[in-house]
């Protein structure tokens, strides 16, 4: 009998684990996009549920665990800005949200494109510039942030 590995445990690096996590949030939102393209809601509420809570722990994530150890290390700006990002991000959740219960396309489209604007740029400058700072960490501190971002 084989048995299911979660792939969260695979990662070494913070930068793996969270890029990781970007692909698999953007696989989510792809799935919502489609059900609702395809008038599939109540599949389309479900999906965005799952969607709207890993992308609000990915934030939390970040914000509360990842960041104040990456201003340590690197200039607090690029975190200042992430914040407001996500801040951003936030609102067209809600946004989204209301479109999906409601089952409007139309307001769901003009949501996603707004998200879609902000989570590119986003995800490059925290995949590029931040995460990769978890490497000016010893190895044992590293190893335990990356235990605790997996562990939340």
């Amino acid at each position: 009998m084989m048995t299911e590995v979660d792939p969260a445990t695979m990662f070494k690096s913070v930068a793996a684990y969270l890029s990781w996590d970007h692909d698999r949030l953007d696989a989510l939102l792809d799935t919502v996009r489609s059900r609702v393209y395809n008038a599939e809601w109540p599949a389309a509420r479900r999906d965005y549920d799952e969607f709207a809570r890993g992308l609000k722990r990915h934030i939390r994530l970040e914000e509360d665990i990842l960041f104040p150890i990456v201003e340590r290390v690197a200039p607090k700006g690029h975190t200042l800005a992430m914040r407001d990002e996500h801040t951003r991000i936030r609102g067209v959740l809600g946004t989204l949200h209301d479109a999906v219960r409601s089952g409007n396309e139309a307001a769901f489209r003009s949501a996603l494109a707004v998200l879609l604007s902000v989570l590119r740029g986003h995800n490059e400058k925290e995949e590029d510039v931040l995460y990769p700072a978890d490497q000016s960490l010893p190895e044992t501190e590293r190893a335990a942030l990356l235990r605790r971002l997996r562990s939340e």
